[in-house]
C-alpha cells in the first residue's frame, strides 16, 4: 500500500534526511522514468525514492557503487527543505566544478502527481 504523504510527513521527513544527509558527497544520481525511481548515490549511504503509483516510499541503503547509467553529480549536499505546506522536498546541491554550480532535486509525493525533476537554482530550468 502506498504512502500517503501530506504536509506534516514531509516535513517531518525533510527534517530527518537533512539531520542525517546534509554535508554528504553525492557522486550520482539516476531518475529512472520506467520504475518512477530516483537514486542518490552519497558518500555514507544511497538513497531511494519509489515514486510509483503503488509506492511512494523513500529508503537508505548502504553505501554502493553508482548504476552504470547513474549520470555524475560531483555535489555536496546543502540541505533537504520542504516547500511551505506542500508534499515536495527539495534537496539542495552545490557542484564543485561547473557552468550551473547550484542544482535542486525537487520531489513531488502528491498521490497523481508523484514526479521528480533537477532543476538549475535561480535560472528555473531543467537540467534532467
Amino acid at each position: 500500500m502506498p504512502v500517503k504523504w501530506d504536509s506534516v510527513l514531509t516535513r517531518a521527513v525533510a527534517h530527518e534526511l537533512n539531520d542525517r544527509l546534509r554535508g554528504e558527497r553525492c557522486q550520482a544520481y539516476r531518475l529512472d522514468a520506467p520504475s518512477r525511481a530516483v537514486w542518490l548515490f552519497l558518500e555514507g549511504t544511497c538513497l531511494e525514492l519509489a515514486l510509483g503509483a503503488t509506492a511512494g516510499t523513500l529508503s537508505l541503503h548502504p553505501a554502493t557503487e553508482p548504476h552504470r547509467d547513474a549520470r555524475p553529480l560531483n555535489a555536496h549536499l546543502l540541505e533537504v527543505a520542504p516547500f511551505p505546506d506542500e508534499r515536495r522536498l527539495r534537496f539542495a546541491f552545490q557542484r564543485r566544478r561547473g557552468q550551473a554550480r547550484r542544482l535542486d532535486l525537487v520531489v513531488e509525493w502528491a498521490i497523481n502527481r508523484r514526479n521528480a525533476v533537477l532543476v538549475v537554482a535561480g535560472a528555473n530550468t531543467v537540467e534532467d
